[in-house]
Order: C-alpha cells, then structure tokens, then sequence
C-alpha cells in the first residue's frame, strides 16, 4: 500500500537507495586489496596485479578529464587518473568494462596471471551520449538487523528494519546529478519533460576549488524526490532496466518541483516499487552504526542484543574522513557491505573538516 510521502529535513540529504525483495539476501560483497576483484587472500606469490591505461584512441592520451568507472568482475572504481591498479587478483580470466560520459561502453577480457603484473591500454571511441550509455552507480548492499540494533545518540533505542536494501556509495555527486538532469530536462522528451525549482550547484559554496564529484547542494527536498524519479526512467533508458518510479500525485509520476506544482509535491505518495528514492532515517542510520561479526572489535563498539557477537558504532560517532574522498579502496569487508578507505569512526567533538557530509 502506498504511503503518504512525510516531509522531514532528512530527506534534503539526497543519499539514493534502491530496495530489492528478500531474494537478494545471499547476495555479498566482492573484492579485497586495492580495489581487488577475486581477491585471493594476499599472498602476492599466488596472486596477480592488473594496471589498466584507458586512452582517447583519437589523441592517444590518458582520459584525465572525466569520471571513468572501471569494472573488473562486477567490483567497480571511481578514477580520474587514467589509470588504475588492481591487486590482490586470483589467477585467470577476468571481464574489465570501462564506461565514461561522451564514450562508447568498452568491454575486454584479461588474463592474470599469478605473482606478475599485467598492464592492459584500453582505448575508448568517442561517441553520443544517447540510451547506449550505461549508468554506473556504486552502491552498498545493507544487511538484515536480526534482532534490532541501537538507535539514539544515547543509544538506548532499538529499531529494526527486517529487509535488505542498497544504499549509494556516497552521497549524490554533482556530476550525476548534473548527468540525469540534462537527460531529464530535454526539450525532446516532450510530455515526459522533467521541471526542476532548483538547478544545484557543486559543493557547499559552488567555489572554483569544488569539482563535480563533490555532492549537489543548493537543492530542495522537493527537487531530490523528483530527480529520483528522473533517475529512475534515465537508469532504465540506458541500462536497460524496468525499475518503477517511486514518487506519484494520482497515479502520475511525479516530474515537476517547481513552486506552481505546490499541490502535486506536498500530497506525493512513495509507492512500494523498485525505483530510486530517499532513504528513511532508520535505512540511514543502520547503514552508518553497522560493524557486524567481529572476533577483535573495536573498544568503542556496542555489542547488540547482548551475547550476539554483532557490533554496532555509537550514536554519538561520525565517520571521520582520514583519507581524500577519491579513494575508494575498502577498508575491510563485513558481509554483505564495504565501506570506504581511511574511514574510521571518530566522536563528533573530534571529528575533523571533510567535504562530504555525515552519515547521520
């Protein structure tokens, strides 16, 4: 049953999540190493290195201008360099894809070999940036909170949230942002044209120093559930999906927030469907205290229920950004979820200056 769509301030952080049935509860993480794939357990003697170059095959030169997301085996990076290392490779053939805006998709299959590095030069053909353009969006698979977990800064609370969902990665950069926009926003959609209030900017000040991998700003909680929307119809035009938009007015997808459609967004329903939306607050908050099973947790760990060897980071600690937000490597697998390089749960008088806001 579809539910009345409730306004609160969490929801103008703009974090996208896209809920999945029950089927997907045996689905993990993959990984290890600097941004491994089939890792196999670090013995450098039984495991391979993989360097891949991706070159303009019109200039010949690095693609360092753009956002490239790099897949090898289903584990995905971020890179701006041109280049990347995987380590921590098993041995054998592996499937790299490369996709970046004004590219066409590429696609290869690679050897690795065991206690050698290979170096793979992918060249990219310029191309439209039409339906054929996949979107790459690294999310987190979260898990089940068998039993509850703690809630509050005094966590005194407990919650439950008994079904899986993925959460994005980080939050929304400006540069995907500012992709679906243009998409949603074009005169050639006609009567499915999207109308947004605000057109974001990069960044907390939009200063020359933000980049468009910093998140969107300068938006409205009404403009966020209305690019979900668009997000969704744009994820399944190039990817080829059949998601369902999430935000409806009587029936009819939600695809206006500016002021004149008032009515429209203030009475919006969140549909029970499979498209792209915000996160409630006891998704965030799951997402950002879960530790999981561990034989040597942290001192500052909360074990709940009692006995249950689960662990669970206090209400009152932050994620404190010890490393630049464009390192991706995980720091450690938990089942069923990553989280990112140099991220190590700090209290919140202590927490240092970090561009990316926190995630609770």
């Amino acid at each position: 049953m579809a539910k009345k769509f409730i306004r609160t301030g969490l929801y103008c952080s703009l974090a996208v999540i896209l809920v999945l049935s029950l089927a997907f509860a045996g689905c993990g993480s993959s990984g290890g190493g600097n941004g491994g794939a089939g890792g196999g357990g670090g013995d450098s003697e039984q495991t391979g290195q993989l360097v891949v170059n991706v070159y303009d095959d019109e200039t010949k030169e690095l693609i360092r201008s753009k956002k490239l997301n790099v897949t090898l085996d289903g584990n995905s990076v971020m890179v701006t360099t041109g280049t990347h290392t995987f380590t921590n490779l098993s041995a054998g053939e592996k499937t790299l894809t490369i996709s970046v805006l004004g590219y066409s998709p590429y696609t290869a299959t690679v050897v690795i070999e065991a206690g050698k590095i290979t170096t793979h030069n992918a060249y990219l053909v310029k191309s439209g940036t039409g339906p054929s353009f996949p979107l790459v969006i690294p999310m987190l698979q979260v898990p089940v909170a068998a039993g509850g977990f703690p809630t509050g800064t005094g966590d005194s609370g407990v919650k439950n949230v008994n079904y899986i969902y993925l959460l994005g990665m980080h939050e929304v950069t400006y540069a995907l942002w500012k992709e679906v926009y243009d998409w949603a926003t074009d005169e050639a959609r006609g009567e499915n044209r999207y109308y947004f209030q605000n057109a974001g900017q990069k960044g907390s000040d939009g200063a020359e120093t933000d980049t468009d991998q910093h998140p969107v700003t300068m938006i409205t909680w009404q403009d966020a559930i209305v690019w979900c929307n668009a997000l969704t119809e744009c994820y399944n035009a190039r990817n080829g999906t059949n998601l369902n938009c999430v935000y409806t007015y009587n029936g009819e997808v939600l695809r206006d927030s500016r002021i004149d459609n008032l009515e429209a967004y203030s009475n919006a329903v969140a549909g029970p469907t499979n498209g792209f939306r915000l996160p409630l607050s006891v998704e965030w908050e799951l997402a950002a205290r879960w530790i999981g099973s561990s034989e040597d947790p942290p001192d500052w760990a909360i074990e709940y229920p009692a006995g249950s060897g689960v662990y669970w980071t206090p209400g009152n600690y932050a994620s404190g950004a010890t490393a630049p937000y464009t390192v991706w490597t995980p720091r450690r697998q938990w089942p069923g979820i990553q989280r990112i390089a140099g991220m190590q749960p700090t209290p919140l008088a202590k927490r240092p200056p970090t561009p990316w806001a926190s995630l609770i």
